[in-house]
């Protein structure tokens, strides 16, 4: 079973290649997960959650939190009390190394996951 769990310091991102056809986008969500994603962790700047095979990462996503103005938002969510913007979570960056790409359903087990983040559903299909 894949567990889904925040980047470490020993993850192996050197062989991440999600394999997108266009190649721009490629190289920006591997050089993304190569390059900066730990850095910006460190920093506080964005959380990665990982899937793992040993300890090579296949798959990601990093997310962000942001807001959107409050009159942008729907009308049920403005009767909340947010002045200015509503608290939000965005998913910033996503991507399978592509030896990891159409497989069908994995179930996913989440681990390290607190406070307002909550993980992605039980089961994601990768393709």
């Amino acid at each position: 079973m894949n567990i889904v769990r925040r980047l470490q310091d020993d993850d192996d991102v050197s062989l991440f290649d999600c394999g997108v056809d266009e190649a721009e986008l490629n190289e920006r969500l591997n050089e993304y997960l190569i390059v900066r994603a730990k850095k910006l962790q460190k920093k506080d700047a964005s959380k990665t959650w990982v899937t793992t095979e040993g300890n090579r990462v296949t798959g990601y996503y990093t997310g962000v939190f942001t807001g959107i103005p409050n009159k942008e938002a729907p009308r049920k969510i403005k009767q909340l009390t947010f002045p200015h913007a509503v608290p939000a979570y965005l998913v910033a960056r996503l991507a399978v190394d592509k030896e990891f790409q159409h497989q069908v359903c994995i179930p996913l087990k989440t681990a390290g996951h607190s406070g307002a983040i909550r993980p992605p559903a039980k089961q994601v299909f990768m393709g």
